[in-house]
Parts: C-alpha cells; structure tokens; sequence
C-alpha cells in the first residue's frame, strides 16, 4: 500500500516536474519543426538572397535529414542510450542554426538546415517514449501532456517567431531556436527510463 504523507507528496511533485522537464524538450523541438516548415523558404530567399525557385531548397534538405535520421534514431538509442542520442540532437540542430545565421551563402546554409533536420528528428519520439514509460502518470495522460508542448509549439511558435521578426529580425529569431535547442541538449538526461526508475527507487527506499 502506498502512504500518502508529505514525503510522497515530495516525491511526486519531484516527478511531475521531471515529465515538465521532458515537455520543454518536446516545446524546443516542436519550436524548431514548426520554424523550418514556414520560415526557411523566407529565411533563403529575404536574409541569404536566394531565388524563390531555389528558396524551397532549405526545408528539402530538413526533411531529408528528419527522415534519414528518424530511421536511424532507434538503432542509435538501442546503442548508445536515449541521453546521448538526445545530447547529440540538440547540439547538431544548434550547430546547424549557427551555420544558418553566421553564413548568407547558400550552401553553408543548406547544410545548417540539413543539421537542424538530424537534430531534431529523433528529440520529439523520444519524449514521447519517456512520457510513456513514466511509472506514475497515466501513459495516456503523460502522451498528451508532452503533445501538447510539441505539437503547441508547432502551431503557436511559428506566428510568434514572425511577430518577434518584425521587432528584431530573422537572424535573432532562428538564434532564440538554436538557443533552445541547447537547453534540450542540457536537459537531455530527463530521458533516460532509467534516471525515472531510479528515482521512484529512491523515493520507495525512504
């Protein structure tokens, strides 16, 4: 029988805010897909000058990437373990946002978003394993919950990244994505099932 009392509460409030922690990560993620889907065409065509029958270039190259990488995201957590992949992720789309915003050359900016596609093909699968391996939320409610700060952000990120491009510009902008994308690098250990199962094991030991 579990004991209700101030010590579960603790511990419960300790992993609600580890799911809250895997739902930035799906936030970051779902920020940078949803930016590469509508801004990358403008991003080529008004800061790098490319012609508008080559600005779709951008957002091919991302998704080849994304699909590429996707097919390849489970042999590499079998591997190397679901922090590592998500590490690596999150620095390979911040790395590929810095090529997009220090270089106006075309093909430095093609291979930007061919990182941004590796980086966050695998992050929002994985969030969404982990909010269903969560041992004490409902996986149907951990899902939704993560979905939320995913596909929100999808939806959501775009206008607001277009509001703060009028204020700023469109390098600041993909800057505050890659900027996120480091934070979902940072958080990457929230991931692993075992950091999870670890911690209730603690908890249960008191």
């Amino acid at each position: 029988m579990p004991r209700f009392d101030g010590r579960n509460d603790e511990q419960l409030g300790k992993r609600s805010g580890a799911l809250f922690l895997v739902g930035l990560i799906a936030l970051a993620s779902g920020l940078g897909e949803g930016v590469a889907a509508d801004w990358s065409g403008v991003y080529l065509h008004d800061v790098v000058g490319t012609a508008e029958a080559h600005a779709a270039l951008g957002y091919a190259g991302f998704s080849a990437a994304m699909v590429v990488m996707r097919l390849a995201a489970d042999f590499l957590v079998t591997r190397f373990g679901s922090t590592v992949v998500a590490r690596f992720s999150g620095v390979s789309a911040a790395l590929g946002i810095f090529l997009i915003v220090a270089f106006e050359t075309l093909p430095a900016v093609l291979v930007g978003f061919v990182l941004m596609g590796v980086g966050y093909a695998a992050l929002i699968p994985l969030t969404f394993s982990r909010a269903a391996a969560d041992l004490h939320v409902p996986p149907g409610q951990a899902i939704a919950s993560i979905a939320t700060f995913a596909y929100g952000a999808m939806v959501l990120g775009p206008p607001a990244i277009g509001l703060l491009a009028e204020a700023t510009s469109l390098r600041v902008c993909f800057g505050v994505v890659g900027i996120s994308a480091l934070l979902a690098a940072a958080l990457a250990p929230v991931l692993e099932e075992q950091h999870a199962v670890g911690a209730i094991a603690r908890g249960e030991s008191r």
